[in-house]
């Protein structure tokens, strides 16, 4: 992560910061928000009159490390190489966490129009297992026979592959009121991320059981 990038993110942070800071506890809600900005998995909002601030947290694991390689490999018939290496994907773990800041540009009789910008981070972690396979030297036969299957039914590698990345969003949104206490939210963020990729049009989503 170079400096400039450091200065957005910090630049965000603080925004969302100050912002809280003046945030009344009038109306908290919990529920659950989906997007690249907000992150992705249980959310906290609290709304004032014209400030809100939303922190968003979410994790899970998938799939399991109980990879197996056939005996035999076909897909690479067109290789010329004597020996290839066979990669599955097992286990992977994904971690999201985000702060955004709202500032309420308008109420109406269902819900409000707001601005929100903020930014997210996440980690994900997955785990790839890799076998050898070796050229079949028969004439009668084609494809790949993986080498080690007859000592063990294990690959022969496993790694780990880990990604951070992040992103930071502004953009307009929408809150309506279900009921008195169930709202739904859509916004629609333009975002940067750690890829140096500006992407518009991507919306978010939440649901949001209101306490008061």
């Amino acid at each position: 992560m170079n400096n400039k990038h450091f200065i957005l993110i910090l630049l965000f942070a603080l925004v969302a910061l100050s912002l809280s800071a003046q945030v009344s506890n009038d109306k908290a809600s919990f529920g659950l928000h989906f997007g690249t900005s907000s992150g992705n998995g249980y959310s906290m909002r609290w709304m004032g009159e014209t400030l809100g601030i939303q922190g968003t947290l979410g994790a899970y694991t998938l799939g399991n490390n109980d990879v197996k390689f056939g005996t035999y490999h076909y897909d690479d018939l067109d290789s010329t190489a004597d020996l290839i290496n066979v990669t599955k994907k097992g286990r992977s773990t994904y971690a999201s966490a985000a702060v955004n800041g709202i500032v309420i540009l308008d109420h109406f009789n269902m819900g409000r129009f707001y601005l929100m910008g903020g930014g997210s981070y996440h980690y994900n972690r997955k785990t790839l297992h890799t076998a050898t396979y070796e050229k079949n030297q028969y004439t009668d036969s084609y494809g790949y026979s993986r080498i080690d299957y007859i000592l063990t039914d294990d690959p022969i590698t496993r790694s780990n592959e880990t990604e951070h990345g992040w992103v930071v969003g502004m953009g307009p949104g929408v809150e309506l009121g279900i009921t008195r206490h169930f709202h739904v939210s859509f916004e629609l963020p333009i975002t940067y991320d750690h890829k140096d990729d500006i992407i518009m049009y991507i919306p978010q989503v939440g649901i949001y059981y209101y306490f008061k």
